[in-house]
């Protein structure tokens, strides 16, 4: 039996996911403050991690190709970009980002153009690597092919490792949510978030819900956005 699942095994598996920690919040919202904030943490970091995966491909798609197989100078701006926001702590760029947006939506989207970043780097960096793999008399025919063709061969193979560090969103999402509010930069006007239980919840059992819910939506989400095998 073939242990790759399916386009569509995968997706039920992440709706099972996330179906069975709705049905968790629910069961467990009534029974103290601290599991409520858990039940409406959840939405928060469903909705936020969604929306910041959903920009982050806005932005790394038309970057990562035009950096990969564009001018040279939408390389060199994405790069010197990517060497900018990893130069900077992340606790730093999300305390300011808070600060500056005022509202989480706004918050979130800037999250998701930052994290678009680091994808088009990615995505860019294996574009070239594919592209260089190709013998020299047919690496200098694809710079006379259309962009269009160019994309067909290889954007495929590329959007692999594009895939797998996107499904780390939720983790990434929580784990800043979570160092902003063991620092004391998180707003305190903000909405909960499982970010608040990991950060200052002394609870060690609602602390481990909200972990184990954020491994199992970090395994769910891997396997949904892993690329069926491309054969070369």
């Amino acid at each position: 039996m073939n242990p790759r699942l399916s386009g569509k095994g995968r997706f039920w598996l992440a709706l099972t996911a996330g179906l069975l920690l709705l049905i968790v919040a629910g069961l467990v919202a009534p029974l103290s403050a601290e599991l409520a904030i858990y039940a409406r943490g959840l939405e928060f970091t469903i909705l936020g991690a969604t929306l910041i995966t959903a920009v982050a491909f806005l932005v790394a798609l038309p970057l990562g190709v035009l950096a990969g197989s564009g001018p040279r100078v939408v390389d060199t701006v994405l790069r010197q970009l990517c060497d900018l926001v990893g130069s900077l702590p992340s606790l730093f760029v999300a305390a300011v980002l808070w600060a500056w947006a005022g509202r989480a939506f706004t918050y979130v989207c800037a999250l998701g153009a930052l994290r678009g970043l680091e994808l088009g780097w990615l995505l860019r960096s294996e574009l070239v690597r594919l592209e260089s793999a190709v013998p020299d008399d047919e690496r200098r025919s694809l710079r006379r092919i259309p962009l269009a063709a160019f994309l067909r061969r290889y954007l495929p193979s590329s959007l692999g490792p594009v895939f797998a560090s996107a499904s780390f969103s939720v983790a990434w999402f929580v784990g800043l949510d979570a160092a902003l509010a063991l620092t004391g930069l998180r707003p305190v006007d903000a909405r909960p978030s499982w970010g608040v239980l990991l950060g200052e919840t002394a609870n060690s059992s609602v602390t481990l819900l909200a972990a184990s819910s954020v491994a199992l939506l970090t395994v769910a989400l891997h396997a949904l956005f892993r690329p069926p095998q491309v054969n070369p």
